[in-house]
């Protein structure tokens, strides 16, 4: 009798076995397409992400470009952006001066240590909280090609005061963020491909 039962219990325990194989693939099926469905939405999501950078990336940068043309000619916005580009540009230029005598005049015992330029520019919200100096620092790179130097905003502190001013760092030196590389690479391939 022993042997009787055994074949109807090797037999219940495989139909069991079978039941519970059939509802793991079921449910791994099922998590499949739960899973692709939530990398689809996570990719969705990425893109629209990637498309508004680009949307606020490109309108921004127009700004730096065509100041006159985005804000009309009589904006006060407009004549600020296009002084904000010649300060900087004037700013370069000092410094690059400067760093020229200094390669011809220096000694090993006199030189010049990093030059500190001073300019309202550095002082203004739109660049030191807004975001927005990366702009004018790949409008003077890539529309006036500045390219040895890059310009930085630092705090100054000097005394009881303190200040933002500008520094200028070898091109060769600067790193930039995750993000200044992605505002960068959409500014370079939009409004300059192919440099």
């Amino acid at each position: 009798m022993a042997d009787k039962k055994q074949p109807e219990t090797s037999a219940h325990a495989f139909d069991v076995f079978a039941q519970k194989l059939t509802r793991f693939i079921a449910a791994t099926d099922e998590g499949d397409i739960s899973l692709q469905r939530s990398d689809e939405r996570y990719r969705q999501l990425l893109q629209e992400r990637e498309q508004q950078l680009k949307k606020t990336v490109i309108t921004t940068y127009k700004k730096f470009l065509s100041p006159y043309e985005v804000f009309g000619k009589e904006s006060r916005q407009a004549a600020e952006i296009v002084k904000d580009e010649t300060e900087l540009l004037t700013a370069y230029h000092l410094f690059s001066e400067i760093q020229e005598v200094n390669e011809r005049r220096a000694t090993k015992d006199t030189f010049l240590v990093t030059p500190v330029i001073e300019t309202p520019l550095a002082e203004r919200d739109r660049y030191t909280v807004g975001g927005e100096f990366l702009y004018l620092q790949c409008w003077l790179f890539y529309q006036n090609g500045c390219t040895a130097y890059i310009p930085t905003l630092k705090t100054e502190v000097a005394a009881a005061d303190k200040r933002r001013a500008m520094h200028f760092v070898p091109a060769a030196r600067y790193r930039q963020s995750h993000q200044e590389k992605e505002i960068i690479s959409i500014i370079k391939n939009c409004f300059y491909p192919g440099t």
